[in-house]
C-alpha cells in the first residue's frame, strides 16, 4: 500500500509553470489540506457547541485549536510558495516578475502581521481591525 501511495505521489509530480513538483512538495500540500479539513471540522464543532450553549471556556479552547491549525497551514503554504513559485521566478531573468514576486511577499506578510497579535488579556496588545 505504501509503495502505491509513493508511486501515486510521483505520478502527480507533473510539470507546472515550467517546473517539476517533487514528492516532498506534494506531501507538504497534503499535510496542509489535512490541516484545513481538521480546522473545518473544528469550526463545525464550535458552531454546534455555541448552539448548545456550552461553556465559553470550552468553546474558546476549540477556537484556539482551530486557530493553531490555520496558522500552521498558512505557514506551510508560505514555505511551499517560497520553495517553488518564488524560488523559480527569482531565478528568472525577468526583472518585472522578480519585482512582482517580492511585492506579493511583502503584501501578504503585512496582511498576516495584522493577525499575529497574541489574543490574551494582556492590555499591551493593541490589535486593530483595519
Amino acid at each position: 500500500m505504501k509503495i502505491i501511495f509513493i508511486f501515486h505521489c510521483i505520478i502527480l509530480s507533473v510539470a507546472k509553470n515550467d517546473r517539476r513538483e517533487t514528492f516532498f512538495m506534494i506531501n507538504k500540500k497534503q499535510k496542509t489540506l489535512i490541516s484545513y479539513k481538521k480546522a473545518k471540522s473544528l469550526i463545525e464543532k464550535i458552531i454546534a457547541m455555541i448552539e448548545k450553549d456550552e461553556y465559553c471556556i470550552d468553546i474558546m479552547h476549540q477556537n484556539l485549536a482551530c486557530m493553531g491549525l490555520l496558522k500552521a497551514a498558512q505557514q506551510a503554504l508560505m514555505e511551499n510558495h517560497l520553495e517553488t513559485c518564488f524560488k523559480n521566478n527569482m531565478n528568472s531573468n525577468n526583472k518585472k516578475i522578480k519585482k512582482e514576486m517580492l511585492d506579493e511577499i511583502v503584501k501578504i506578510s503585512k496582511y498576516a502581521s495584522k493577525f499575529s497579535c497574541n489574543w490574551s488579556l494582556d492590555a499591551s496588545c493593541n490589535h486593530k481591525n483595519n
